[in-house]
């Protein structure tokens, strides 16, 4: 398999940044050259995935077989259906020296949809605590109704009440955070 190097030209022409980017495998012969223009709507994660796709003349099947997805994974990320995650962006750049910076910042609903994505999943481990806190705290509550009186029971009636208050708080914080998050 041939590695890939890319070059890369900045002009500014009628006050447009565009990039050129010249393909090239390792005896330095230009197999492809690309130009897009930054900020221009139709240059995103997508189309810069068709085009080193196409680039390299490999099909969706064999694109998709280098980074272990179907054909239909990649036809989804073509026509923007989904993205691809992190990890197979930076596996991308890699196989193909395309910066990650190129791929990230040529989409700026995929830069959305990765910040809207980390945000949820800090809400989601937020929200584990809330359920540990409050189950936790219900269950030591449960477990001292037939223990007998003693100062170890009404400390830990104690905790358990401390558990499911801090839950509660947790509770109201967390969704006045998911109401900004769905809005």
């Amino acid at each position: 398999m041939k590695r890939v190097q890319i070059a890369r030209n900045l002009a500014v022409k009628s006050s447009l940044l565009y990039f050129s980017f010249f393909f090239s495998d390792n005896e330095g012969k230009n197999l492809k050259h690309l130009s897009a223009t930054e900020g221009m709507t139709y240059m995103n994660i997508g189309n810069a995935i068709t085009e080193i796709r196409k680039t390299q003349g490999l099909t969706q099947e064999e694109f998709g077989a280098l980074f272990h997805v179907t054909r239909q994974t990649v036809s989804n990320w073509e026509n923007e259906k989904n993205y691809p995650d992190l990890q197979i962006l930076v596996n991308i750049s890699d196989q193909f020296n395309v910066s990650l910076d190129q791929l990230l910042k040529s989409d700026q609903q995929m830069i959305l949809q990765i910040d809207k994505e980390r945000s949820l999943g800090k809400l989601r481990r937020e929200k584990k605590i809330i359920d540990f806190l409050n189950g936790a705290g219900t269950g030591l509550i449960l477990g001292c109704l037939y223990s007998p009186d003693t100062w170890r029971k009404a400390l830990t009636i104690t905790i358990a009440i401390i558990m499911i208050i801090t839950g509660n708080c947790l509770k109201t914080k967390y969704d006045e955070k998911m109401e900004k998050y769905l809005q």
